[in-house]
């Protein structure tokens, strides 16, 4: 008979108790035969903590219970990577809802290689009645890394957190944690530390997650002190990982305006302009922008200079943009 190591799955809890059920319940009917739950309580005032419980007691499914004071996703996500004992950990959000063979494919895709530390699967966005899957390329093979990073750094592959499979001793030989200061892009700067630090990357094209926008979830102008929190998160990210990748030295000069441009561009949808201003100023883009590279895209070089021409127009094209 095979035999199957152990995964665990870390679900985040804070507040969603209209659904945490859909999603525990596509949690226990996994079709792999051997994992843990583990859920960390982020100091949730409703009734998420007890629902989990109530539906995670009637399965036979190994479950941990884990409650702390509210900090934050990242910190949540800390412990539950410390808490975890399966062989390979794998990230779910709890409003969100995995595929039946979530745990089975994801394995058996990072399986095809002992030095596989990660697989990324596509995903189903999902908002009201549409559902468009989120994909990138057709294969299931070893990735290569230099495609790879310059692909998540174009927007081109569009890897979530949470349809992700990691070795767990990956994440501990290299102390790769999510970084509890940022309290956005959290989920990307840790993806980049996944990518840079492996060197057998695989990817599956099939939608095993479901990333459920959820009515009233998206970010508002009231959420400015999160986006200012990514700055140094991101400096650190490129001190400790980007810089530190071989032979990709343009990669490297390219990365922090890139990334940086794609903040403010997401930022612009969510700021009012003199919001918007201000986190121009506390994330110091003016410098950030001087960084010359020539692998910006012609569309991000023309925005780039208007920045400094018309910082008014810059805004407006990257709102409606």
């Amino acid at each position: 008979m095979m035999s199957y190591p152990k995964i665990s799955i870390v679900v985040p809890l804070y507040n969603v108790e209209k659904h945490i059920t859909p999603c525990i319940s596509s949690i226990i009917t996994q079709d792999y035969p051997d994992f843990e739950v583990i859920i960390v309580d982020d100091g949730s005032s409703d009734n998420s903590k007890s629902i989990c419980e109530r539906v995670l007691s009637n399965s036979s499914v190994e479950y941990k219970m884990i409650s702390r004071n509210n900090k934050g996703v990242s910190a949540s996500r800390n412990d539950g990577i410390n808490a975890a004992t399966g062989e390979y950990v794998c990230f779910v959000d709890a409003d969100d809802i995995i595929d039946v063979q979530y745990l089975s494919k994801l394995y058996r895709a990072i399986n095809k290689s002992d030095s596989s530390s990660v697989v990324f699967s596509s995903y189903n966005l999902i908002y009201k009645n549409t559902k468009k899957q989120q994909r990138w390329i057709n294969e299931t093979n070893k990735l290569n890394k230099k495609n790879v990073l310059w692909a998540f750094l174009n927007r081109d592959c569009k890897f979530i957190i949470t349809a992700m499979m990691v070795n767990r001793k990956h994440i501990m030989d290299n102390k790769i944690y999510f970084d509890e200061d940022c309290r956005y892009s959290e989920d990307i700067i840790y993806i980049w530390k996944i990518l840079c630090s492996s060197k057998d990357i695989r990817f599956i094209d099939e939608p095993l997650y479901n990333y459920i926008i959820h009515p009233g979830s998206t970010m508002t102008s009231s959420n400015y002190n999160k986006i200012v929190t990514c700055r140094d998160a991101i400096i650190r990210l490129f001190d400790d990982y980007i810089s530190k990748v071989d032979n990709m030295e343009t990669f490297q000069k390219s990365f922090l305006p890139r990334y940086f441009f794609a903040i403010m561009h997401s930022a612009a949808k969510l700021l009012n302009y003199n919001d918007f201003r201000l986190l121009s100023q506390e994330l110091d883009i003016k410098t950030i922008f001087r960084l010359k590279s020539d692998k910006l895209r012609r569309k991000q070089s023309f925005l780039i200079k208007l920045y400094y021409i018309n910082f008014w127009i810059f805004y407006l094209i990257l709102r409606w943009k």
